[in-house]
């Protein structure tokens, strides 16, 4: 499936009472074309830091990048009955009058296709914070609920402080998106490592695609940590796109 327009979904706006300036993270959806990414085209997902604030991701702001690709065309289904007929026109000169011939049988309407559905956005935000000691939490939870088979481009974003950082190193902590929020570091395809200074908040964002059946799921942001840090304004985007 394709999309027709750029889709733009802003992951989070959050601020830090210790830095200022902070750049926005965005999501932007396009078309793929059929090629090396996508044997049947489909869509291209970028994701990374406004640096220069104008609304958009450059080349050089792209921290990742995924596909969702299409499947190839199902076969075509059986022609359907005959429409109503338009107004006639003016009568022309009568002809010699043939033979009338046998009158056909008309053919089965054929059975309507199953809805496919479109693209599905939810995004859930807690302006609230967490604290996690010396273990791993779910920071934000977002259910979508889909109805077909396709895939669900997760993006989750939040601000990481400690309240008391080890001298050396300083806090660290691993981010990464889950359906499963028991579910460890090592068991995620990708996760985010941060390192955070003491004095400093740190702005963290992790996304991830995953492939879904019809119904309702849930997915968490989740943070783990062997310090004692702080989380604080979590933002969970989901964005369905069917087969």
């Amino acid at each position: 499936m394709t999309l027709q327009h750029l889709l733009l979904l802003p992951v989070f706006a959050l601020g830090t009472g210790c830095a200022t300036d902070t750049p926005t993270p965005l999501t932007e959806a396009s078309d793929e074309e059929a090629g090396e990414n996508c044997e049947n085209g489909g869509t291209r997902i970028d994701v990374g830091l406004d640096e220069n604030d104008d609304g958009t991701l450059g080349a050089n702001e792209i921290s990742s990048t995924s596909y969702v690709c299409g499947g190839i065309d199902g076969e075509d289904g059986e022609d359907g009955a005959n429409g109503v007929d338009g107004e006639e026109g003016e009568d022309g000169e009568d002809g010699v009058d043939g033979e009338d011939g046998e009158d056909g049988e008309d053919g089965e309407d054929g059975e309507d296709g199953e809805d496919g559905g479109g693209i599905i956005i939810v995004s859930e935000f807690d302006s609230a914070f967490i604290t996690i000691e010396a273990s791993q939490a779910s920071a934000i939870t977002a259910s979508i609920t889909v109805p077909t088979a396709g895939s669900v481009f997760a993006a989750g974003t939040a601000e990481l402080f400690c309240y008391v950082c080890p001298e050396d190193p300083a806090a660290e902590a691993n981010v990464w998106v889950a359906e499963d929020e028991t579910s460890s570091v090592f068991e995620a395809e990708a996760y985010s490592y941060v390192w955070i200074a003491e004095g400093v908040s740190e702005n963290v964002s992790r996304s991830q695609i995953f492939d879904v059946d019809a119904g309702t799921h849930d997915f968490h942001l989740m943070v783990e940590t062997v310090d004692t840090i702080g989380v604080y304004r979590p933002q969970l985007v989901l964005m369905f796109v069917p087969e």
